[in-house]
């Protein structure tokens, strides 16, 4: 009942799961990517360390990443 109610609030449409199916075989890897990269942009990102740090280990590890 739970997936009926969500595709008439969602798609005013129940939505056969044949098409999620083909919707979730064509999601790829390179497709991913690109989403992650339009959504964690750097020069959007912040980053909060809590407690007693290193400045320099901090810099090395944010470089590996």
């Amino acid at each position: 009942m739970s997936r009926l109610a969500k595709n008439e609030i969602l798609y005013n449409r129940l939505v056969p799961f044949e098409e999620i199916e083909e919707n979730l075989e064509a999601v790829t890897g390179k497709g991913i990517q690109q989403w992650v990269n339009s959504v964690f942009k750097a020069e959007s990102l912040a980053l909060e360390v809590l407690g007693p740090i290193n400045k320099t280990d901090i810099k090395v590890d944010i470089r590996k990443i």
